[in-house]
């Protein structure tokens, strides 16, 4: 990998996102990653940082300065960052109630795990 756009495009055909949906994940726009991608903008080391940790990849991966793959975190699934995306864009109100959803999902899952054991 050779610079920052060519790891995110990659990173992005991968886990078969549009350019719309990495930057929702990503906390920014289309414009900016399509920038990234062509290389017309180059990120702060800031922000180099903070989307690795949301992508689940060494700062190396993305700058060009590290291995050839990512070094993914084996606990976040392409379903948490897409989930993470989606949580990102709404209301403190509404994240509130999808983290109530989630216990209460969890819950059940537990509560079936129980009987099916029984």
């Amino acid at each position: 990998m050779s610079n920052f756009g060519e790891a995110l495009r990659k990173i992005r055909n991968d886990k078969n996102m549009t350019q719309d949906e990495l930057a929702i994940l990503l906390g920014t726009s289309k414009q900016v990653i399509s920038r990234y991608e062509n290389g017309q903008r180059s990120p702060k080391v800031s922000v180099v940082a903070e989307f690795a940790e949301r992508l689940g990849v060494s700062i190396g991966y993305l700058t060009g300065d590290g291995d050839s793959e990512p070094e993914t975190d084996p606990e976040i699934s392409d379903l948490d960052l897409a989930l993470y995306g989606e949580i990102r864009v709404m209301s403190e109100a509404k994240k509130r109630e999808a983290l109530d959803l989630f216990r209460f999902l969890r819950q059940q899952d537990e509560k079936q795990k129980q009987e099916g054991k029984t």
